[in-house]
């Protein structure tokens, strides 16, 4: 657990910065989902790096090695939830609502037709 005080809203302020530099208040849902899973991978590789840092020297080799194999398997997490983020981004899905009863439609992003033909356009919540 953070402590109260000066680290506590240092960590909390660099979480924020993670967070906002990733694009999260402008990014669809999806993406929030993965800022959200990396800004709390992150965090949790820094506990297990302090943890590590704070017993070299002063805890069994057993319960160092323990420590170490959650740093690593965090490193990956972490990383894991960084990649997903970027393929996501690379594929620049438009995220869609259909509503066929109403037929409602939103769209945030771009809308581009298949076969190379003209973009559908959207009137009134209808597609034509």
């Amino acid at each position: 657990m953070i402590e109260q005080g000066p680290a506590r809203i240092a960590i909390e302020e660099q979480l924020i910065g993670i967070r906002d530099g990733l694009g999260y208040h402008d990014a669809p849902i999806m993406e929030k989902l993965l800022i959200e899973n990396i800004v709390t991978a992150w965090l949790f590789v820094q506990r297990c790096e302090t943890k590590i840092a704070l017993m070299q020297g002063a805890q069994s080799m057993r319960e160092l090695e323990f420590w170490e194999r959650r740093l690593s398997l965090a490193q990956h997490r972490y990383l894991a939830a960084c990649e997903s983020l970027a393929k996501i981004r690379k594929m620049n899905i438009p995220a869609l609502q259909l509503n066929i009863g109403n037929k409602q439609i939103n769209v945030a992003g771009k809308l581009q037709a298949l076969n190379n033909g003209p973009a559908p356009e959207i009137i009134e919540g209808e597609v034509s």
